[in-house]
């Protein structure tokens, strides 16, 4: 949701309802424009998927419907937006292997990999949901080279990873257990991005 929006939004409940814990009102704020994130999807939609409208992702098909967080954001091509240039630059070094841990729906490992032809691309995600919504996201744009996988532990880390890897870690709080030099040590090869 456009911040300007939410504040607004996040005042008037304020005033109706004053004593709400801020969870309360976000969750409040977030169910009443519901109807209005669908309607926006049905006309930005293709049937099943939506294509990415802007940002690094352009051209993106992603799913129409998804369980992954900010998806009208991702489609509009607005999610995240103060990693675009950092993003850039990350495809600028042509990597050869990009390890997305905590894929979800597929942005991040399927953006990359269209944008980079001729890398490989690895994802994982803990949620068979999430893995499922990654595949078809990597299906509904050609992306065959796309790979996902459940855990991302350090062995299976340490054995995906090669010199030169981009790492993309968004992984809800499991970061110091997954990105341990001690127990893989090529990350210390890697570039990582990693949501804190």
């Amino acid at each position: 949701m456009h911040p300007f929006i939410e504040r607004l939004g996040l005042a008037a409940l304020r005033r109706l309802a004053p004593r709400a814990s801020d969870s309360f009102a976000r969750q409040a704020l977030y169910i009443a424009s519901s109807p209005l994130v669908d309607r926006t999807l049905d006309r930005l939609a293709d049937g099943r998927h939506a294509a990415v409208r802007g940002g690094p992702f352009a051209g993106l098909k992603m799913l129409k419907q998804s369980s992954g967080t900010s998806h009208v954001a991702k489609i509009l091509g607005t999610y995240e937006a103060q990693l675009h240039g950092w993003i850039e630059r990350v495809i600028a070094a042509s990597p050869g292997l990009i390890v997305n841990v905590g894929c979800g729906d597929g942005y991040y490992l399927c953006g990359m990999a269209l944008r980079l032809p001729l890398a490989q691309a690895i994802g994982f995600d803990t949620d068979p949901l999430c893995r499922r919504e990654a595949a078809e996201t990597a299906a509904a744009n050609g992306l065959a080279r796309v790979r996902i996988e459940a855990e991302a532990t350090p062995a299976a880390l340490q054995a995906a990873l090669v010199d030169g890897t981009i790492v993309i870690v968004d992984c809800e709080g499991a970061e110091g257990d997954i990105l341990d030099p001690a127990r893989t040590p090529r990350l210390q090869t890697c570039t990582m991005l990693i949501e804190l």
